[in-house]
């Protein structure tokens, strides 16, 4: 009896605890990639993931999965103006780099409208594009934050509108190339500081029916056409505002990060001071990458290139970023694509195991790349050699672990060594220049592996356990990576040797590489099908042979004038194919049929001339 009472305690409680003690929320935030691939690395169980802004903000006002913020990663994203995505709940939409996060209106009216009576929005570190206004503001009564975005709307849009609206803080903004930053309309804007106003058309910055409570340490370049702010009353708090100088954004339209130099560092409100990586002392800047909100994410290094001085040697060099916070550069190699995890680099003599850290330089030379590739087992097979003027287009099949190509060349009649030349990439085609028109030479072509080292590289703020590319205080990846080959070549067995003549004959009509003349006037197409046939009759019958490349010598000197005739005549182009039809059948059997099939077709043959004679003899033997 005492057992069954204390275990309808224990269910009382259980059930108490499932029904009436309050439980904590869980924080739901959406996750935006521009690609549906990416949400496996971004989201998780309780994070959605969404390809599109305009889906995500729906679902949130609409209470699906319980969402209470959206975090935007980089990309470019069409958001729809009809209808406007009405934010009409408390919600945070953050992108997590601000010069590579996109909203784009499309053409439209506002990207954003704000509606929310009694709750907080916070919109930041997103750039907004192509629209007649950015963020319009209507009848909210707590609290828009408008923090570290990027304006660059057209010079016919207005950046914010708020209408009826309850105190809008905007702070460390870049309004770049606007009609017109912010419009107000009988509202209480209550903070307007650390922003960048810079090409702003030839309307007011700044507009307001009421004054704002503060306009403070704003830098105003829209140059002399009307005030810079325009408003009914003194704001009681104007203060420390810059006019009319050039903010040294990295550059303008592109990258409003600040150079060395610029009147926006640290010119900012004191409240907006922050301790940036690798400066000792807090700042405060004006503009996009100022502040507390700003994001931890240089941009990344544009270019890499190279150039590589021994086989186990190459000095890397690269553009430098201008950001003023850049402190450095990253060095990242690795033996595969995306594998950044290399060990045996040396720099100025010390080993130097990705990543490796630059400092503050654009190029740097690196050694001890002294991985050797194995020799290829595959053999390439010349697929084509086709004549132009003075040179021959070499074609082969490709070799699997080949990095580049080895092609040997000489004239036929020649007793001397054949001259090589490699292609230095891994693409099948190659055109060899400096020839002798009609003039035959001989060809053929081998596979060659190097060890390839893959490059990259990333500007850093500061190098910590918390440095991470892409995330923060380091830039993404250069990209693409660069392939390096590196180390002693290793070549593989050489091709059947092919012939080819260059010659500066023209088809007619002027198609590339017809090397068929007649046929190309026949068919219209350099590319047709039984071109292509007769092309590679050319090539690897004829050609292997004196009679064959004398009878193609003939040819190139008489076509072209029967090809010019058949053009003229375009009716005559149908007798002409029917009259190639068993031509290209020979050559397809000649060049292209399976081996079994011309056993087969020879046998047929000979079985035909075999009965034929037979059938004489017979006769022969009837007669007598």
């Amino acid at each position: 009896m005492k057992s069954r009472t204390i275990y309808s305690l224990f269910l009382i409680l259980l059930l108490a605890q499932l029904f009436f003690i309050p439980k904590t929320a869980v924080a739901v935030q959406a996750v935006v990639v521009s690609d549906s691939t990416l949400c496996s690395a971004f989201s998780t169980t309780i994070n959605p993931c969404y390809t599109s802004v305009q889906s995500a903000i729906t679902d949130a006002m609409a209470g699906v999965n319980g969402i209470d913020s959206i975090k935007i990663f980089p990309g470019t994203y069409t958001v729809a103006t009809t209808p406007q995505s009405t934010l009409n709940k408390g919600i945070t939409i953050f992108g997590t780099q601000t010069g590579k996060t996109f909203l784009d209106g499309g053409g439209g009216s506002s990207i954003l409208t704000v509606s929310v009576p009694t709750a907080v929005v916070n919109i930041s570190n997103l750039t907004f594009l192509n629209a007649s206004t950015g963020i319009t503001v209507l009848n909210a009564t707590t609290s828009v934050n408008i923090n570290n975005n990027i304006f660059a709307l057209g010079t016919a849009s207005t950046a914010i509108k708020t209408s009826i609206s309850a105190p809008t803080n905007i702070k460390n903004n870049v309004f770049y190339n606007v009609f017109q930053a912010i419009q107000a309309d009988t509202t209480s804007l209550s903070s307007i500081a650390n922003n960048i106003f810079s090409q702003s058309g030839t309307a007011t910055a700044i507009s307001a029916v009421v004054s704002p409570v503060s306009i403070s340490n704003n830098l105003f370049n829209v140059g002399t056409v009307g005030p810079a702010v325009e408003f009914n009353t003194s704001a009681t708090d104007y203060k420390g505002n810059l006019q009319n100088q050039d903010p040294l954004y990295v550059n303008a339209g592109s990258d409003f990060h600040l150079r060395a130099g610029s009147p926006c560092h640290n010119t900012g409100t004191d409240n907006n001071a922050v301790t940036r990586p690798s400066v000792t002392a807090p700042d405060h800047d004006m503009g996009a990458y100022g502040g507390p909100g700003m994001d931890t994410v240089p941009f990344p290094v544009s270019s890499l290139t190279f150039t590589t001085p021994t086989t186990t040697s190459a000095k890397l060099s690269w553009p430098a970023n201008l950001d003023y916070l850049v402190q450095g550069y990253r060095v990242y190699y690795g033996y595969a694509l995306g594998k950044r995890d290399g060990t045996d680099a040396v720099v100025s003599g010390v080993p130097a195991p990705s990543p490796i850290d630059a400092g503050n330089v654009t190029s740097l030379l690196v050694d001890g790349l002294t991985r050797v590739a194995t020799a290829p087992t595959g053999t390439p097979i010349i697929t084509s050699i086709a004549p132009q003027n003075g040179s021959l287009i070499v074609s082969w099949t490709t070799v699997s672990g080949a990095s580049s190509y080895n092609i040997y060349y000489k004239e036929e009649s020649s007793s001397g060594a054949f001259n090589k030349v490699n292609t230095l990439t891994s693409a099948t085609s190659f055109t060899l220049s400096g020839l002798k028109n009609s003039v035959w030479y001989d060809v053929y072509v081998t596979a060659v592996a190097q060890a390839t080292y893959y490059f990259s590289v990333t500007a850093y703020y500061q190098i910590s356990t918390s440095t991470i590319p892409g995330v923060a205080y380091e830039s993404t990846y250069s990209s693409p990576e660069q392939p390096i080959n590196v180390g002693t070549p290793q070549e593989g067995l050489p091709s059947t040797t092919a012939r080819g003549a260059p010659d500066q004959l023209v088809p007619l009509p002027n198609l590339k590489n017809s090397g068929c003349f007649i046929a190309t006037a026949a068919y219209n197409s350099a590319d047709a099908p039984a071109v292509r046939i007769l092309r590679n009759f050319r090539d690897r019958i004829l050609a292997a042979s004196t009679p064959g490349r004398e009878f193609i010598a003939w040819y190139y000197r008489t076509s072209p004038a029967l090809a010019e005739k058949l053009n003229a005549h375009p009716a005559l182009k149908p007798l002409v194919r029917v009259a190639l039809e068993p031509v290209v059948a020979a050559a397809f059997v000649l060049t292209e049929a399976p081996s079994l099939l011309l056993v087969l077709l020879l046998f047929f043959l000979a079985a035909v001339a075999f009965k034929h004679l037979r059938g004489r003899r017979t006769a022969t033997i009837l007669r007598s």
